[in-house]
């Protein structure tokens, strides 16, 4: 009997460790790399997950439906179901009050497409009034295979061992936004070291003009002073913006 209470008392304990090894991680932050390790509890040498912050930490993007985080997540020793278990959201602007976004999880895949290729094709002219010009266009030359990039709902929320995926976090960008994220993953590890999005309207925007010239040929670039909007050899027309 006393046996049996033994064998009984010692599975209960067993069972108690397993259910620590499932659910009790630690993770380090490696805060050069942007990089999270995930390991067990136990100190078993078992490394469950390193997660890679990919954009910057202050990532600057475009108002409208965004891809506002990209992180590598390179799953170890274990499959794993449940990889993202929520997103808290955070405004700076507003003394780090919660807010409530759609958030969508994607994984990064690549597509095989078709690009043509052009060539430009020019011929010697001569107009009605004995002007000889050239005048080119493009022409279709052949096609060549590209990788383009496409992303994918993460639906299964799940990863195999040693799977690898790079996951991207899109929502809605608002005007003036500067939220604060903070992601929870592989059970309950909130990985707060990371990161944030600031909503701006020049993000990818090669030139803007304030268009407040009231004379002259060409309107300033208020970006870099460049690609001023000069006009050559034209004749007068009325422009309407």
């Amino acid at each position: 009997m006393k046996k049996l209470m033994l064998l009984i008392f010692i599975t209960i304990l067993l069972i108690g460790i397993v259910n620590a090894i499932d659910f009790d991680d630690v993770k380090s932050y490696d805060i050069d790399k942007k990089i999270y390790t995930l390991e067990n509890f136990f100190g078993l040498g078992k490394n469950i997950a390193d997660l890679e912050l990919k954009t910057p930490q202050n990532n600057i993007v475009p108002r409208g439906y965004q891809k506002v985080a990209e992180i590598e997540i390179r799953n170890r020793e274990f499959d794993y179901d449940q990889i993202i278990n929520g997103i808290e959201l955070y405004n700076i602007k507003d003394n780090m009050n919660e807010v409530v976004r759609n958030v969508d999880y994607k994984y990064k895949t690549f597509e095989e497409v078709i690009v043509n290729d052009y060539k430009n094709v020019c011929t010697i002219k001569t107009s009605t009034n004995g002007t000889i010009y050239e005048e080119c266009s493009q022409e279709l030359a052949g096609n060549h295979i590209e990788q383009k990039q496409v992303w994918k709902d993460f639906t299964k929320n799940s990863l195999l061992k040693t799977e690898n995926i790079t996951l991207g976090i899109f929502t809605d960008v608002k005007k003036n936004d500067k939220i604060e994220w903070i992601i929870n993953v592989y059970g309950n590890e909130r990985l707060t070291a990371w990161a944030l999005w600031t909503e701006s309207m020049i993000v990818d925007v090669i030139a803007h003009y304030d268009m407040n010239e009231t004379s002259g040929t060409n309107t300033d670039n208020v970006f870099d002073h460049t690609n001023n909007g000069t006009s050559n050899n034209m004749s007068f027309i009325a422009w309407f913006i």
